[in-house]
């Protein structure tokens, strides 16, 4: 069994008074948080970190099972599935940005006390093509092609390489920049793309859908090149009822949308000042500028009413992902992992494929922006956390619901090595650091809800996945007690088959 360091701790400095004063005064604030102790750093070249951008180069995984260390919890018995870029190479061409890679599902199937490890690429349109060409054909978000061929719509280049949902009883692997591919949940294999109505076909639909209570979709659409200072869609979808209402809102400029949050009453997004330049830079990447002078915005829009938006002002900083959000009595706070710049995507990611490491990529930090809906103020208050990949349960969100993501410690700055707890109105901390040369990804929560015979009261378990790139060369899966990660795994199983680090996943029991 894998076993490191861990550590709980409760912040310093009680991170709820910073809070609480922020919903009555709306004022920035900081707070003291302590990491996990860590030993010095360590050599790069000690490790392959290349290994986690290594292209996959046959087209599906064969089932195997996996040796399993520790004991499978009772009643955990499902598929967990994630999606990433997997197909990074063809012949000596090499893509320089890690969002560029074409989708693959990999799936942990997970029975009786074991679990077994298939693959699968989605096979998009763009995927289909280079097959027969065995040649990239397409420019990527962050790499040019040489003699590339023109893009018919968002669709040719799509690449179903981010994340996935279950929807209508078919498993979507999502993108950002167009459609939805339609999966058999099962075998992986590819159906088709997924058009919400005929008037919406080939636009963006995001890669992280939200389910409201009553199991409707909410989405979004980022079309930074759309009018006069971009534009984002939302989209209402209702089980089997399909496409019941969208709306195109205009932006006061271009910024970079990738996720956005939810309350019971609103959709929340921020719009950092990573802005789209048409005509300048050769790559779609190449095409955002960090403009700090513009600051950021928050926007809420109003579910019942999605032409009801209210605008607030940020300080300049960049978002991915989101945490929960909760809005009482005109105040709204939500949690987020907030950069201080974009250099992630400006350098980061193409270092990650380059050499497998980030030297010049900042670290997202746990934040809540509060804002108050009356007098149209909204602060950011920051932690000293680092968190990544955040997951919650959405089932009964409150302001201090635990929220589980990927840190970094200071043996491993380069990348996520730590498992992390964070519970945002206190500060509290519960995290497992894992050893030296191993990576972290996404973890997913399941819920007492799937898990055979378990009690509604049952802090349910932590999947995550893992690439160990030392002497052991293995991926592999943990299994936590949600409520004690700093116990350490009460159960893994791994495989010699390495895969390439991806994006984001999801459970489906059964």
């Amino acid at each position: 069994m894998i076993s490191t360091n861990s550590h709980k701790n409760q912040a310093s400095l009680p991170r709820r008074d910073f809070i609480k004063q922020s919903l009555s005064t709306v004022a920035v604030a900081g707070i003291s948080s302590t990491l996990m102790g860590a030993s010095k750093c360590f050599a790069a070249t000690n490790y392959d970190w290349k290994l986690g951008w290594k292209s996959v180069e046959q087209d599906s995984f064969a089932p195997i099972k996996m040796k399993v260390e520790g004991k499978l919890p009772h009643g955990l018995n499902g598929n967990y599935l994630r999606n990433g870029p997997a197909k990074l190479q063809r012949d000596k061409v090499r893509y320089q940005h890690w969002f560029d890679g074409d989708g693959m599902v990999q799936k942990f199937s997970i029975q009786d006390g074991g679990i077994t490890h298939s693959g699968q690429y989605v096979h998009t349109f763009k995927y289909k093509q280079e097959e027969k060409a065995q040649r990239f054909l397409y420019n990527g978000t962050g790499t040019v092609i040489e003699n590339a061929l023109p893009g018919r719509n968002n669709d040719t280049i799509n690449t179903a390489n981010t994340a996935l949902q279950m929807w209508d009883s078919e498993l979507l692997a999502l993108w950002e920049g167009g459609s939805a591919y339609r999966l058999d949940a099962e075998n992986l294999q590819t159906k088709g793309i997924k058009t919400w109505h005929d008037e919406l076909a080939n636009m963006p639909f995001s890669a992280h859908p939200l389910i409201d209570q009553d199991g409707n979709m909410w989405n979004c659409g980022f079309a930074p090149y759309a009018g006069k200072s971009g534009k984002v869609i939302v989209y209402y979808i209702e089980p089997k009822k399909g496409l019941q209402k969208s709306q195109v809102i205009d932006l006061p400029f271009r910024g970079f949308m990738h996720d956005f949050a939810q309350t019971e009453k609103s959709l929340v997004f921020v719009v950092p000042p990573y802005t789209f330049t048409n005509g300048k830079g050769k790559t779609f990447v190449d095409k955002f500028q960090w403009q700090p002078q513009l600051g950021a915005r928050l926007l809420v829009v109003n579910k019942d009413d999605l032409s009801q938006q209210q605008w607030f002002e940020l300080p300049a900083g960049f978002v991915f992902h989101f945490g929960h959000a909760t809005e009482e009595n005109g105040n709204l706070q939500v949690n987020m992992c907030w950069y201080d710049n974009a250099n992630l995507m400006q350098q980061g990611m193409s270092e990650l494929m380059r050499s497998g490491n980030q030297i010049n990529a900042d670290r997202a930090f746990a934040a809540t922006v509060v804002a108050n809906m009356r007098t149209g103020q909204a602060k950011l208050v920051k932690s000293q956390t680092t968190l990544e990949f955040p997951g919650f349960d959405d089932r009964a969100v409150m302001q201090n619901s635990t929220i589980y993501g990927v840190s970094h410690s200071q043996q491993a700055l380069e990348h996520a090595d730590t498992l992390m707890a964070f519970t945002p109105y206190d500060g509290e901390v519960d995290s497992y650091r894992y050893p030296k040369g191993v990576m972290v990804e996404e973890p997913i929560l399941v819920t007492a809800q799937q898990i055979a015979g378990a009690s509604e009261t049952h802090a349910g378990y932590i999947l995550q996945t893992f690439l160990d790139v030392g002497s052991h060369k293995k991926s592999g899966v943990n299994v936590f007690e949600a409520n004690n990660l700093q116990a350490g795994p009460i159960a893994q199983a791994s495989m010699k088959r390495t895969l390439p680090l991806g994006f984001h996943g999801t459970y489906v029991a059964g």
